[in-house]
């Protein structure tokens, strides 16, 4: 019987409900910080997963995440991959992850950043756009520049906003909430 024990998981911690809010894919950013960068969430720990940071161990539910900056450095669109799958990509790709405890994060106000491709939600038609530039602020502009305009749209998001000023590309700003991820 105790052989059967070791088998199965340690079933004390198979009652718990996660109080993590997050999944993959989501934009967080760090609490209380006004000048936090917007990170990816790559992998939400179960529970029973003992996570350290710095040889400390964290008390509670933890969240793996990585800037889209480093995700930008790998070999593919990033944006492009199902968030399910986001946690593989970066162990292939060897892109360092953060772990965060799950309360020390918030859903970001401005989630968009270089790179995202959007559509503004008050256009009854709406073209898909590429965001060039963000303000920090989440009450701030979201510049973007419509991809009939780019001639290279997969272009390295870190380079766009200069291309775009190099060749006088007609740039449009909005505010975040008026964007939605385009399809």
């Amino acid at each position: 019987m105790n052989e059967l024990m070791d088998l199965g998981p340690n079933t004390a911690h198979m009652n718990q409900k996660p109080q993590n809010p997050f999944s993959p894919g989501d934009r967080v950013v760090k609490s209380s910080d006004p000048d936090a960068s917007v990170a990816v969430v790559v992998e939400v720990l179960p529970p029973e997963k003992d996570a350290g940071v710095y040889g400390q161990s964290i008390d509670g539910e933890a969240v793996r995440v990585a800037f889209p900056s480093t995700l930008d450095a790998g070999p593919g669109d990033w944006r492009d991959i199902d968030p399910a799958l986001l946690s593989s990509y970066c162990d292939d790709q060897d892109i360092k992850l953060y772990t965060y405890k799950h309360t020390n994060l918030d859903f970001a106000a401005n989630p968009f950043t270089p790179g995202d491709r959007v559509v503004n939600a008050n256009h009854e038609d709406p073209d898909e756009a590429v965001v060039i530039d963000r303000a920090d602020d989440s009450n701030e502009s979201v510049s973007v520049v419509y991809t009939g305009q780019l001639d290279d749209p997969g272009m390295l998001p870190g380079k766009l906003a200069s291309h775009c000023d190099e060749q006088g590309m007609k740039q449009y700003s909005y505010a975040p909430a008026d964007l939605e991820w385009a399809e």
